[in-house]
């Protein structure tokens, strides 16, 4: 069985990790100033608090994007993959965990299994990291 593992930038999983156990992430939203950056895509964490020290006004974010979530989706799915483990925000934060849950219901073809962390930052990114090592010596295999 080949299982997909999915978290958002809040996990503080680095490229290098996300690229050597196969997670992919999804950038969240972060607006500042009435400008809206892809986290660790438009903008990194340094230039973020470089930002606030030079005044800018206090950051916000919001959940994935719906369509680059769907698309990820699409994606894993048509590469193969059996399920997809969505780690989210916890949901008492964040709406994602909901959102990813509605996307399951909709799409039971893609085995979405979302998964609350009910934490963030890098507690949410080990387990994502252990949701992926577990993957892929096919542990998981017996709990889906």
């Amino acid at each position: 069985m080949k299982i997909a593992i999915v978290t958002d930038s809040t996990s503080d999983i680095t490229v290098q990790e996300a690229s050597d156990n196969n997670i992919s992430i999804l950038p969240i939203p972060v607006i500042i100033d009435n400008h809206t950056y892809l986290d660790n895509i438009d903008i990194s964490t340094k230039q973020l608090f470089d930002m606030q020290r030079n005044g800018s006004g206090f950051p916000q974010t919001s959940q994935p994007v719906l369509g680059d979530t769907m698309a990820l989706f699409d994606k894993l799915h048509n590469s193969g993959y059996d399920a997809i483990i969505v780690i989210t925000l916890a949901s008492t934060i964040s709406g994602f965990f909901q959102t990813v849950n509605t996307i399951s219901n909709e799409h039971p073809e893609y085995n979405i299994i979302p998964y609350d962390s009910g934490i963030t930052v890098r507690l949410m990114g080990y387990l994502a990291l252990t949701a992926a090592r577990l993957a892929k010596k096919g542990a998981l295999q017996k709990k889906l």
